[in-house]
């Protein structure tokens, strides 16, 4: 009705955003190069669902119902994701004269990937992209300032100098035109002056609500509290000791300790029928004090060690982010961080200021030298109550919605999911910088 149509127009206003429809050797073709675009791994599951990835069977559901909108995202999918959530988005105009923002769907990461596996010429894409946008009447408007692109990898990937095509990373962000652009990322650069521009974004996790109804049962699963019966779980890579000593340390003392439980993500399959006995109640298996050894591609066991966990370690890897600590959240499970860079700092558009409301720090340096377990195990109950109802009312605000979520003219946004929110921080950092400029003038 015309009261709906009133209220999408009064949700638009200020908000209105141009796609380009750019060559689709910029996006479309790698999703279709999936099975190759990344040494040694067929991504193609990741690329179903409009980035959503593959469904799967949770708690006894068929996978892809509208009951369970669980899906096995891959971490570096969100370009794919961000681009299809957009064109459905009821504030896209099609009309370039209209845009307050012109989003540019070039997925830079998956070409990063496809030009390191088979040794191409790292800057050839991206500098044709940057040329062709520098000529476009829409860029010149604001010489791109008003212009923004989702980057599915880590900021400091396109910061890297060197033309070497065996050396991973590019100089992408160094660039004149990108420069100006405002990046969405899942880490920003903490070490580079000019990240003004770039608005750090959650990971995406495996759960992808479509309903508001759908965010209030995942909501609803945490605060009730469920029986954990494990103090701590730690989900790792193999054991790579002169990479990263913290998490090499920790993994040993999770090993040894009756307390943890230790997720080694070696295998290819994970052991058989215990993937009913962790997720299935009412007596699932008790895995703490086990080590186990899992499929990196089996977010079911994941998610089923962490909810039965109170505390979740997240020790930095090849960068002080990771997709598990959203992946803990998701079950409930208390993130534990070694670096503010892993998560206070960065997600400041989704996350609360005070870090330490769900989730602990443990300096490095006190890190190094004592047992973390104990120094969890020390924490009373009441504030473990307390952080993880914290964590369940901040779920809706990093949870991406399904990728086809309907947007109703009552209320539009409806519960604002984290690509709400990323795209609103986009919007206002623009009108902010806008405002300065006219000021200045």
């Amino acid at each position: 009705g015309v009261d709906g149509k009133d209220k999408l127009a009064k949700f638009c206003e200020g908000r209105l955003v141009y796609v380009y429809n750019i060559s689709d050797v910029y996006n479309r073709k790698f999703v279709r190069e999936c099975a190759t675009f990344k040494k040694g791994r067929d991504l193609c599951m990741y690329m179903e669902n409009g980035g959503m990835g593959r469904g799967f069977s949770l708690g006894g559901r068929p996978p892809g119902e509208a009951g369970a909108p669980w899906y096995n995202t891959w971490q570096f999918a969100l370009e794919l994701y961000f681009h299809k959530r957009l064109l459905r988005h009821p504030c896209v105009t099609d009309r370039a004269e209209l845009a307050n923002a012109f989003f540019v769907p070039y997925y830079a990461g998956m070409d990063l990937s496809r030009r390191f596996t088979h040794r191409l010429a790292k800057g050839e894409l991206y500098m044709e992209l940057a040329r062709w946008l520098q000529g476009q009447e829409s860029w010149k408007r604001r010489q791109g300032r008003d212009h923004f692109m989702m980057l599915g990898r880590i900021a400091s990937d396109f910061y890297r100098q060197g033309e070497d095509p065996r050396l991973w990373g590019n100089e992408m962000l160094l660039q004149r035109a990108f420069k100006k652009m405002i990046k969405l990322t899942i880490e920003r650069s903490s070490i580079r002056p000019d990240n003004d521009k770039e608005i750090a974004i959650p990971y995406p996790t495996y759960y992808h609500p479509s309903s508001d109804s759908q965010i209030q049962n995942i909501v609803d699963g945490i605060s009730q509290g469920s029986q954990r019966n494990s103090l701590v779980t730690m989900a790792a890579g193999q054991r790579r000791p002169s990479v990263n000593s913290m998490r090499f340390k920790l993994m040993n003392q999770c090993e040894n300790d009756p307390r943890c439980t230790l997720l080694l993500c070696e295998g290819n399959e994970a052991s058989p029928g215990l993937l009913d006995g962790v997720l299935n109640p009412p007596s699932p298996v008790k895995l703490t004090g086990k080590t186990l050894n899992m499929s990196c591609n089996n977010p079911a066991i994941l998610l089923g060690a962490m909810h039965q966990s109170q505390f979740c370690l997240q020790p930095p890897g090849d960068s002080p982010t990771r997709r598990s600590f959203f992946d803990a959240m998701l079950a409930g499970c208390i993130p534990v961080i070694f670096s503010k860079d892993a998560a206070w700092t960065q997600y400041v558009h989704h996350l609360p200021n005070d870090g330490a409301s769900y989730s602990v720090f443990i300096p490095m340096k006190v890190a190094s030298k004592s047992n973390v377990i104990n120094i969890l195990g020390r924490i009373r109950e009441p504030e473990i109550r307390k952080m993880q109802r914290n964590i369940a009312k901040l779920l809706p605000s990093i949870l991406y919605g399904h990728v086809r979520r309907e947007y109703s003219p009552k209320s539009p946004a409806g519960t604002m999911d984290a690509f709400e929110i990323a795209l609103t921080a986009v919007l206002e950092k623009m009108k902010a910088e806008n405002q300065h400029n006219q000021d200045i003038e």
